[in-house]
């Protein structure tokens, strides 16, 4: 499981998808990543009772599954085969292999041919092709960027890369489709191109993945993949249970319809749908194969028939024009290079512009209050980048130094004897009763307590999922950052100075220099250069999603968030 990111599905979750993949009974449908052969048996099960009349051959014909583990596909040909065991012909069409190495214009598998004359002879094979699919259903596997192999010799990555490295991931997309998607993208990302490659216009493709993309930058070059070439029905995702067995990672699934046609993809309204019960309740059934079946469609549609925004105790649906994820994308891309966005563009019936990327997670996540506050006050919020120049934050190197942790309540609830405090913290506990001081932890994992003038201290907000409400408090804030804008000689008899003294011998010898990075960017503020102005966060949520009010666009308000010094990871 953990080689090769395999998590199993949860079968209500599969009945939804194929609910969406599979209407007529008749489609050509492929698993490529069939696992214990969840989706395609319940595709068989699916197909018999809207197709009646179909034999049990006709139906595995229509199925094809890939799996690069042994067991795996063992389990799903064992799966399939027991649906009917009877039937003369019993032959699932599943491969044992890479799906990378799945070429639709070779031959897929060989199987046995029933023999038709009497005797014996040598065993007759046929050659089993990939037709063009109507659907593409999985759960491809879960394996982060840092576990994907690279390829080892520069002039391998030149040519043709090594099988199963990121390289050939990336070689193989650009050949298929012409696409480019992000280095640091999990590998079932590089499904979606080749699963499409493999499907007919209009066809579906349905994915159970980790939700990440939908927000990080990696993510971002498949949204614009996808806003290209499909139009999304919906996207779901559950906050009362996961969907991964066995797994701890939010997880969505994602409704595509191959789409050549920009226009029409323009016009797609896109579902994003934040399920609030358990998937079982919400699809619940009579234990029935029919009743399931039955359950799973009359939830598409009423999906799919929304006409409007929708919040109840079941689930919340905002409907996004996909023409918006487009705009917004490009909008996006401008702030961030720093040009004017083009607002003429904002009505265009055609994908204008280079698309960067969204934070779609938003549609799914944020609270049913911001979506009221976008509705009322929206011609009030702009783009974060519009008020102020959006950059990375300070990289330290040296975060246990630079990012110390306020522990100074602790310390007094500990120890409440004056002199006994003393004696461990080397401080006066008046000194931190009334502020002045702060006791922190800092070093190798934050196993030291020391001494810090609050004056060169001030609070940071290391992630906007530390934020809880609209106003940002400093005793709201996990971490502080350390900012000294003295001379070492000014600095004579305050514990900062034997903190940097500190830092600079046992634990960063380069604390006090200008330090940068292979770029060149300054990485830490110098202690004889003026520290940066520190930030009063007043809009709190409203800034986490790259948005703020524009109620008072002063000089004053824009200087002060161009010079954040906190660092933020979002």
């Amino acid at each position: 499981r953990k080689k090769h990111g395999q998590f199993y599905t949860r079968v209500e979750v599969v009945d939804l998808i194929n609910s969406f993949a599979i209407r007529t009974g008749e489609e050509k449908v492929m698993d490529p990543a069939c696992g214990g052969g969840t989706f395609l048996v319940r595709a068989y099960a699916r197909k018999r009772e809207l197709a009646h009349g179909r034999r049990h051959a006709q139906l595995l014909s229509d199925l094809y599954g890939v799996d690069v583990s042994p067991f795996a596909t063992q389990l799903t040909t064992i799966n399939l085969a027991t649906r009917e065991l009877i039937a003369e012909e019993n032959y699932p069409q599943i491969a044992r292999s890479d799906f990378f190495d799945v070429d639709p214009h070779k031959t897929f598998l060989s199987l046995p041919r029933p023999i038709k004359a009497a005797g014996l002879g040598p065993a007759q094979q046929r050659a089993v092709e990939i037709p063009q699919l109507d659907a593409m259903i999985a759960n491809p596997p879960y394996v982060r960027q840092e576990d994907i192999p690279k390829a080892k010799a520069k002039s391998a990555r030149d040519a043709r890369p090594p099988r199963a490295t990121k390289e050939f991931y990336q070689w193989l997309i650009k050949k298929e489709d012409g696409g480019e998607l992000s280095g640091r993208s999990d590998l079932h990302c590089y499904f979606w191109p080749h699963a499409a490659s493999m499907l007919k216009d209009d066809g579906w493709l349905c994915f159970l993945t980790s939700s990440q993309w939908l927000d990080v930058e990696y993510g971002f070059r498949l949204q614009g993949w996808l806003l290209a070439n499909f139009e999304i029905a919906a996207v779901f995702e559950s906050i009362d249970e996961p969907w991964f067995i066995g797994a701890r990672v939010a997880t969505a699934v994602t409704i595509l319809r191959k789409q050549r046609d920009e226009k029409k993809r323009m016009e797609n309204v896109v579902r994003f749908v934040q399920l609030r019960r358990p998937m079982r309740e919400i699809l619940a059934h009579d234990g029935t194969t029919v009743g399931a079946m039955n359950a799973a469609d009359s939830f598409r549609d009423e999906v799919l028939a929304l006409t409007e925004n929708v919040s109840n105790q079941r689930y919340r649906a905002r409907l996004v024009p996909q023409a918006d994820l487009w705009r917004e994308g490009v909008k996006l891309g401008a702030i961030i290079k720093g040009t004017t966005p083009d607002d003429s563009k904002d009505k265009a019936a055609t994908q204008t512009g280079e698309y960067y990327g969204g934070k779609w997670g938003v549609y799914l996540r944020a609270p049913d209050l911001w979506f009221d506050l976008l509705e009322k006050y929206g011609g009030r919020f702009a783009p974060l980048g519009a008020l102020a120049e959006i950059r990375f934050g300070v990289k330290s190197g040296k975060d246990s130094f630079f990012f110390p942790r306020d522990c100074s309540a602790d310390c007094l609830t500990r120890i409440a004897d004056a002199a006994g405090f003393e004696r461990e913290y080397g401080v006066p506990r008046k000194d931190i009763e009334l502020g002045r001081v702060k006791l922190v932890l800092c070093g190798e994992e934050r196993g030291e307590i020391r001494p810090l003038e609050s004056k060169y201290l001030e609070p940071e907000v290391h992630s906007l999922m530390e934020i809880d409400g609209f106003t940002v408090a400093p005793e709201d804030c996990a971490r502080m950052i350390l900012l000294v804008n003295k001379k070492k000689s000014a600095l004579k008899g305050t514990y900062a100075l034997k903190y940097l003294e500190w830092g600079g011998e046992a634990e960063h010898p380069q604390v006090g220099n200008l330090r940068r990075a292979h770029h060149g960017r300054p990485r830490m503020v110098r202690p004889d250069r003026p520290s940066p102005r520190p930030c009063t966060l007043a809009q709190g949520k409203a800034i986490s999603a790259y948005r703020s009010c524009q109620s008072e666009p002063s000089d004053r308000k824009l200087s002060t968030l161009r010079n954040i010094p906190a660092r933020c990871h979002g």
